[in-house]
């Protein structure tokens, strides 16, 4: 389960977002009871936490920690915690790979927490150009099922 812990008071709990969560939770086959936290936060807490944890002096759109990834049966497990810049988002391009049709800053946010998701689920990008192809097929097809008409 996504749970979102700070969105800020900008960003409204829409139950089209917390349906397209669960979405995405199915998509990826996030384990039951494993729960994955969900924190927005401004440019300035991204750069320090990117400076702390990859040593990049600048902000990103998503950061994501892993705490387990193997999940024993029973009980609620603490998948791990995705950190977004809906103001980093926002000045984003929309990702070549979703852009056959119109996205809006909501189609961006989802689509990064799906890219954070799947790095709380060991998929790397930054390794090897198969690991990234990879990532990038089970990234679009998450995004689109809730963006199916995109």
């Amino acid at each position: 389960m996504i749970e979102c812990i700070r969105l800020g008071s900008s960003f409204p709990r829409p139950r089209a977002f917390l349906r397209d969560l669960a979405k995405i939770e199915k998509q990826l086959r996030v384990p039951a009871g494993a729960q994955c936290e969900l924190y927005c936060v401004d440019a300035r807490r991204m750069r320090a936490l990117n400076i702390r944890f990859r040593r990049k002096n600048r902000a990103t759109t998503v950061l994501s920690f892993p705490v387990c990834t193997r999940f024993p049966a029973g009980g609620a497990q603490l998948m791990g915690e995705i950190y977004v810049n809906p103001d980093s988002i926002a000045a984003q391009p929309v990702p070549v790979r979703v852009h056959r049709g119109r996205v809006g800053f909501y189609g961006k946010f989802v689509y990064y927490i799906v890219h954070g998701v799947l790095h709380l689920r060991g998929f790397d990008h930054e390794t090897a150009w198969f690991s990234r192809k990879r990532m990038e097929g089970v990234e679009l097809r998450a995004w689109y099922t809730c963006f199916p008409n995109v």
